[in-house]
């Protein structure tokens, strides 16, 4: 619940988007990184629309907690449609409709991504070109295949949440998963299942429709 509340959800769309923030170490960059980093946003960034389907886990020893679900993300331009089954997440670039079908409550803001928190899975895609230092770190195997892991490192320890990112890249430069450690000791891993990219979305999927969610209480925060 915290990650999609906080990636506004999985998973893995604001691209660019991000202010600078004070730096409060310095770790040396790897090249090989960046030249890796580079080929997977080129990618994304090529891509007029984004069709995932994932799986998203959340884990906690300090809470006792082990919870998975199964979700798809709809992605076009800095527009996203989430859903997890309980929870919808609409933006628009504009607004951001949390929806949550258990409580039959919307929850309406406006879009306000910032450098620290994840609020939209494209973000996995460019997170790396500000506020974080970015590494090779081995490989590791996914579904039989071994990946590139390359490892993010917040530039600002204290304000950042997250203490590290971890990216599996196939041979495609695609994200295939991505591993979110939290300070807080929660750790988030988004895996993809099925990637469509240049699915033909009509922008209408990024619209809410109040009428498709009768009896729901709307919060609308944004209003005057």
């Amino acid at each position: 619940m915290r990650f999609l509340s906080t990636l506004s959800l999985i998973l893995m769309l604001c691209v660019g988007a991000f202010a600078q923030k004070p730096v409060d170490r310095k770790i040396e960059n790897d090249p090989a990184a960046k030249t890796l980093l580079d080929k997977v946003s080129a990618k994304y960034q090529s891509y007029t629309s984004l069709e995932v389907n994932f799986k998203l886990s959340i884990v906690s020893k300090v809470d006792d907690l082990n919870e998975s679900m199964d979700g798809n993300v709809f992605l076009k331009g800095q527009k996203y449609r989430v859903n997890t089954g309980d929870i919808e997440i609409i933006c628009d670039n504009v607004k951001r409709w949390m929806i949550l079908k258990g409580e039959k409550e919307v929850q309406v803001n406006f879009y306000e991504p910032d450098a620290n928190n994840i609020e939209s899975p494209s973000q996995l895609f460019t997170i790396y070109k500000n506020n974080y230092y970015y590494t090779m770190d081995g490989t590791e195997s996914l579904d039989g295949k071994t990946m590139t892991r390359v490892k993010l490192i917040p530039m600002d320890a204290k304000d950042s949440p997250y203490t590290n990112i971890y990216l599996l890249i196939d041979g495609e430069d695609v994200i295939r998963k991505a591993r979110i450690v939290g300070k807080d000791g929660v750790e988030y891993n988004w895996q993809i299942v099925t990637f469509a990219p240049n699915a033909k979305i009509e922008d209408s999927k990024f619209s809410f429709v109040p009428s498709q969610y009768p009896g729901y209480h709307i919060e609308d925060l944004t209003a005057d």
